[in-house]
């Protein structure tokens, strides 16, 4: 992505394969970057809300995150920080399977693509494969994940999980925040 994006942006998803709404804002400041998101969905076992904040450094690197759940009576939390760009510790013990990733990925957020797109700058047919730290829900495990993203046009790029063989052609913004994905997830006004 060539533009800059703006200080502050805030954007809507409707979840289209059940029920979800995300409301996510990307701001800057300080030479940072800032994702803050509130998602609300059901995992078959009544309503849940999560509640998201994920520091990037200047680059887009994943620098901290932390996530809480809540599903009824339970409510739980994740933290993660990263040190030296290369260690990851999650709620403070060190995840030696999270060592070479960049990338924070939340497997129920279509904002967290944004950070790769953000930071491979990717040219039109340009392809990268990258490894993720991949929150899954709404079980808080994270794992490594194999990633790869394309640029297929100037507003849309490709998608995979290359562990599951899952693809997504994903339409984006001037900004990199996604306004399509096909069967998940749909930008709202």
């Amino acid at each position: 992505m060539t533009a800059e994006p703006r200080s502050r942006h805030i954007v809507r998803w409707r979840r289209l394969d059940r029920p979800g709404i995300e409301r996510a804002t990307l701001s800057a400041s300080n030479g940072a970057w800032h994702l803050d998101g509130r998602i609300e969905t059901d995992f078959g076992r009544g309503p849940a809300r999560i509640r998201y904040r994920i520091g990037l450094d200047e680059a887009w690197r994943t620098q901290s995150a932390w996530a809480t759940l809540r599903e009824g009576q339970d409510r739980r939390r994740i933290e993660l920080f990263v040190r030296d760009q290369t260690d990851w510790f999650v709620n403070g013990e060190e995840q030696e399977n999270l060592k070479r990733c960049i990338d924070l990925d939340l497997e129920v957020s279509p904002a967290t693509n944004t950070i790769p797109i953000r930071r491979l700058d990717l040219k039109v047919g340009e392809a990268r494969a990258i490894r993720v730290a991949w929150i899954r829900f709404p079980e808080f495990f994270v794992e490594p994940a194999a990633q790869r993203y394309t640029r297929r046009a100037l507003r849309r790029y490709r998608f995979e999980n290359v562990d599951s063989g899952f693809t997504a052609d994903l339409k984006v913004d001037e900004e990199g925040l996604v306004l399509e994905y096909p069967g998940l997830w749909t930008r709202s006004p």
